[in-house]
């Protein structure tokens, strides 16, 4: 276990990095962030509990939530999608995301399920990182080997 809690460790400097700038994001007056939060965050994660589940794995605090409590929870997110069969989760996120159904993803797709949530500059880097052979569109293989690269 390490000084930020059991699981933690789990996580890579990016994702830290990617969850320091949700929360400040989130957080309200008090520096704390909700069960909702959480979901949300976790779905940006690519895991999309139930508010049960969720409660589950933030235990008695999970309505006020630091940021040092976020990362434990976020370990323990992690290690759920290691134990279970994550892949079919991201499989069905990737189907959603494909809304014109060709089988790939291209920018404005995911552009049009993140507006107003991340600029425009940011999108096109996210994309670019996963379209590995950068051909405009992000395929299957491409969008599990990217998140496959941090949940291994």
């Amino acid at each position: 276990m390490n000084i930020i809690g059991n699981n933690a460790e789990l996580l890579s400097d990016e994702i830290i990095c990617f969850l320091k700038h949700r929360y400040d994001e989130l957080k309200n007056n008090d520096n704390k962030i909700t069960i909702n939060d959480l979901k949300i965050i976790s779905k940006d994660f690519g895991y999309n509990p139930t508010i049960e589940e969720l409660h589950d794995i933030a235990g008695e605090t999970g309505h006020n939530i630091d940021f040092i409590y976020l990362l434990v929870l976020m370990g323990r997110v992690k290690r759920q999608m290691v134990r279970t069969d994550y892949k079919k989760i991201l499989l069905n996120a990737y189907e959603d995301l494909d809304t014109n159904k060709n089988g790939t993803i291209e920018l404005q797709e995911l552009m049009n399920c993140c507006e107003n949530k991340i600029d425009r500059g940011e999108m096109i880097q996210i994309f670019d990182t996963i379209d590995t052979d950068h051909d405009g569109h992000i395929t299957k293989k491409e969008y599990i080997d990217f998140l496959e690269q941090d949940f291994n």
